[in-house]
């Protein structure tokens, strides 16, 4: 992958739009990326990994931390990078989104989404790519690299290689591990580990339950052997025993005892049964014996019984004449029965007509009191409407009162508003002029310094350059190769580079000081035009007072308004009221005035219903006088009561005769039966048959107890058969459970040792470490033929392949001096030769993770800063191997404030800060 243009906007330190054409800086070789310390050098490398992965180079920034801090609120952020691989063109344009729109009625739109494209030409045809997850997979695969994979290859951080060169191996192994990817081994490991004590776990409880089943075997004690057996094996339990074969001649043993009791218990019953048919046979006897005294006895209690039926049917039969006379009776009322309906057909009517007139006469009175009530209640509301004729004139007026109240406190509030702002803007001009005045003092102090050593400088220059001078050699100033009176160096002479610092600090002072000045200039007009702004306002709302006493004033008025306010808005809603009652009274006054009428009509027509009842009244009573002269009762409810008491006393004599002839009939019949049943229970008894039945019955319950104990014995002996069958096909199961667990355990123990370096006599490296040393050694290989270009075969890296019993190393870092053939730590390098070996390292892993990432293809390199720390020929050095590295068609740049490397190479992108504070990029070639 082959930058070609880089375009950034409002990203990280670049507000505004950069440009940065890859393509004039050349096919191949280096070129240098320089600024100050955070200029935005890094930035650009980040701008390339977030268009092609979609996050910096960084991993600690979020989408929204890549927008500008400077950048206006409609500024997109966005990265469009051009780049070329393999001989064709690619476009990328990403954009974290964060930016708004203005409308038309001047808001903003909310915060725009982010976004990517992905352009390029697949056979002739322009494609573009929107999805996300698809671009990330077309890039990666592309690349051949992850977006992890391309920061480690493309981008040589000197402080992160620095950091593994001179790290404990601890902290080694940590870096290695994210480099090369190895944690799926040290998750093996970890997951070997689990799984073993998983394993262990398993077999405890396996070997727990074999032994719980083990307990369960239940052997009698009568069996000595046996039982000695199964003692002891509950004691010690051994995975090898014959365990199963005890359980086994356990449970034969219980079932020839079981079918003994069986045969036992099978005799027992057949005694049994035949002493049950010869209780059965007496109980009999008995029974037939009970049955034929008790059947003679009965039969003369009936005889006696009989006689008593007979007279009172004699007596019952005697009343049958009466009966005829109460027929005669009861057809005499019958006969005026007619009569009766009709009188009682009058009084009822005569009953609902009373009933009639009183409700009339009740109604009457009451609708009376009624209308006397409503005209009472309907002069009380004409006065009512005449007192509230003025209330909706009073609303109106109340109404616009509270208009002209909330107006003038809209203006106070405004103006109070406008007072508190002129307040703050004072205070923060007073702090600004504060702010201005001793930034003004500190830049003084720093302008003057830094004109003291610009002047100290000059005054020493021709001592330092004497000092350069030497006999036979030219003079750089003058061309003499003599020099008979050379300068001499007075004092303490001040360097170039500091002067520059000092210059430099002096310089953004100003820049400080001129942007402090701006904005207490900006803050002075804001003041001007608040104060007048105020005392405009002051004047039209609360009159001649200054700015100094309006606040109270205001305050004042406000109060008092807040009172009128309450005041009006009271009577209003009093006045509100008013004006509901009135329109109900015009509802209401009209409604009770057709109410009177109404009522007043009722009224008439109630006085002729009362006086038509009145008359029919006396015209029914008329009427019931007349039928009531012919008859015996008086009412006809008396005469179906005499009727009524005739027929009962008819039903009496009728249902005595009835009842005195089945009584008869049924001793008679009784009298048959017990007759005929004495005949057929009459028997030879010999008397002694309740004896012999107690002693068969005592025989019965010798014979069930022999049987109930002969099964309860099978039974018990059955259960404890079940039992021991159940835990022998435990024992069993569990047993070939325990041991293939026991089998599983030997062999993953074995495999965990080996991965965790834990073999006895052999060294404790991990199977990660092994991985990683393998890798490592393939680096530093790579790494010494540069380290020994760099250090002309004076040093070269070494891993120490020696461990300690104890120590799971294995990725120890030494350095072999050639020169004196001694090995020491890498610690003891100086600076510069610290730099060279991170350097050759960072390159060297960057060739392994290359090749072991599918021979990938990597047209760019970024070599991240370090070169401040070497000398000139080092540096030299350094360059030639980058040349090295950067021939064919590789791209090299070197991200460095170091002057001398700006003056040495040719090609480069100067970055640099605005007085803003917002990067500009430039290239130079």
């Amino acid at each position: 992958m082959r930058p070609v243009k880089l375009i950034m906007s409002a990203f990280c330190s670049y507000k505004d739009r950069q440009e940065i054409d890859f393509s004039k800086l050349g096919g191949n070789g280096i070129y240098l990326i320089a600024g100050d310390t955070g200029a935005g050098k890094t930035t650009i490398f980040d701008a390339i990994c977030y268009a092609l992965y979609g996050s910096p180079s960084g991993e600690t920034r979020s989408d929204k931390m890549l927008r500008s801090n400077y950048a206006g609120i409609e500024d997109e952020t966005f990265v469009d990078l051009e780049f070329e691989h393999r001989g064709r063109n690619y476009r990328i344009k990403r954009s974290p989104g964060g930016h708004k729109k203005q409308k038309k009625n001047g808001t903003y739109t909310k915060e725009q989404d982010g976004y990517v494209n992905f352009s390029f030409t697949d056979h002739g045809e322009e494609k573009t790519i929107s999805e996300k997850e698809k671009i990330k997979t077309k890039i990666n695969e592309m690349l051949g690299m992850d977006e992890r994979q391309f920061r480690q290859i493309v981008m040589l951080a000197q402080g992160n290689f620095q950091k593994l060169l001179l790290s404990e191996t601890k902290e080694r192994q940590k870096i290695l591990r994210e480099i090369f990817g190895t944690g799926i081994y040290a998750e093996f490991q970890e997951k070997i580990k689990e799984k073993i004590k998983t394993i262990k776990d398993q077999f405890n409880l396996s070997f727990e339950k074999a032994k719980g089943y083990v307990n369960d075997i239940n052997c009698d004690d009568k069996y000595e052997e046996l039982s000695k057996e199964a003692k002891e094996a509950r004691e010690k339990i051994n995975l090898s025993a014959d365990i199963p074969g005890l359980i086994m001649r356990i449970i034969a043993r219980d079932k020839k005892e079981s079918e003994a009791a069986e045969h036992s218990s099978n005799d027992l019953q057949a005694r049994l049964e035949k002493k049950n048919d010869e209780i059965g046979k007496l109980k009999n006897l008995i029974e037939t014996k009970k049955k034929y005294n008790s059947a003679k006895q009965k039969l003369n209690q009936e005889n006696i019984l009989f006689e008593e039926a007979k007279k009172s049917l004699e007596n019952a039969v005697s009343n049958k004449p009466e009966i005829k006379n109460l027929d005669k009776q009861a057809n005499a009322i019958e006969h005026d029965m007619q009569k009766y309906g009709e009188m009682q057909n009058l009084l009822e009517r005569l009953s609902v007509k009373q009933g009639e007139i009183e409700q009339n006469n009740h109604s009457f009175d009451k609708k009376e009191k009624n209308l006397k009530e409503l005209e009472v209640r309907l002069e009380n509301l004409k006065k009512e409407q005449d007192f509230l004729s003025d209330s909706e004139a009073k609303v109106i007026l109340n109404e616009n009162k509270k208009k002209e109240i909330e107006e003038k406190q809209r203006n106070i509030e405004n103006l109070r508003k406008d007072l508190l702002g002129l307040d703050k803007i004072k205070i923060n001009s007073e702090n600004l002029n504060k702010e201005l005045s001793l930034l003004e003092k500190t830049f003084r102090q720093k302008d003057n310094e830094a004109q003291t050593l610009r002047q100290a400088f000059f005054a020493g220059y021709a001592g330092i350059l004497s000092e350069m001078l030497e006999d036979g050699q030219p003079c750089p100033v003058c061309g003499s190769s003599e020099h008979p009176k050379k300068a001499v160096k007075e004092g303490n002479v001040p360097d170039e580079k500091t002067v520059s610092r000092a210059e430099k600090e002096s310089k953004d002072l100003y820049e400080k000081v001129s942007a402090k000045r701006e904005a207490f200039a900006k803050i002075q007009a804001e003041l001007i035009a608040a104060k007048n702004e105020a005392e405009k306002k002051i004047r039209e709302f609360i009159g001649s007072f200054s700015i100094e006493v309006a606040s109270k004033e205001a305050e004042k008025r406000k109060d008092v308004l807040d009172k009128q306010l309450l005041d009006v808005e009271a009577s209003i809603k009093n006045e509100k009221k008013r004006l509901a009652r009135m329109k109900e009274l015009k509802v209401l006054i009209p409604n009770s005035e057709n109410e009177k009428k109404a009522m007043e009509a009722e009224i008439s027509l109630l006085k002729q219903v009362i006086a038509a009842l009145n008359a029919d009244i006396e015209n029914i009573i008329r009427q019931a006088d007349e039928i009531k002269k012919g008859l015996k009762y008086p009412d006809k409810s008396s005469a179906e009561k005499a009727m009524d008491c005739i027929r009962k006393k008819k039903n009496k004599i009728e249902k005595e005769i009835e009842t005195a002839q089945k009584k008869h009939d049924a001793i008679k019949e009784e009298i048959n039966r017990l007759e005929g049943q004495i005949e057929e229970n009459q028997r030879d008894f010999s008397g002694n048959e309740e004896k012999e039945l107690q002693e068969a019955a005592k025989q019965k319950a010798e014979l069930q107890k022999g049987v109930n104990t002969a099964i309860e014995l099978r039974s018990f002996i059955n259960g404890r058969i079940l039992q021991n069958e159940k835990t022998l096909k435990n024992v069993k199961s569990e047993f070939a459970h325990a041991q293939e667990l026991h089998e599983k355990y030997a062999w993953a123990e074995a495999l965990s040792k080996t991965a965790n370096g834990d073999v006895n006599g052999q060294s404790k490296i991990t199977l990660e470490t092994y991985a990683l040393m393998s890798y490592f050694d393939m680096a530093l290989a790579k790494a010494n033929v540069n380290m020994l270009q760099m250090t002309y075969g004076k040093l070269e890296l070494k891993r120490s392949d020696a461990a300690s019993s104890n120590a799971k190393s294995g990725l120890d870092l030494s350095v072999i001096d050639h020169y004196n053939g001694t090995e020491r730590s890498v610690n003891s390098l100086s600076g510069g030769e610290t730099f060279m070996a991170s350097l050759s390292l960072a390159l060297g892993l960057s060739e392994v993770i290359q090749e072991y990432a599918g021979g990938i293809q990597t047209d760019t390199l970024f070599v991240d800063e370090g070169f401040g720390s070497l000398d000139d020929s080092a540096l030299e050095n350094a360059k030639r191997i980058l040349m090295e590295l950067a021939k064919g068609n590789r791209l090299v740049g070197i991200i460095s404030h170091v002057s001398a490397l700006k003056h040495s190479i040719e090609h480069k992108i100067i970055v640099s800060k605005d007085r803003f504070g917002s990067s500009i990029a430039k290239v130079e070639a």
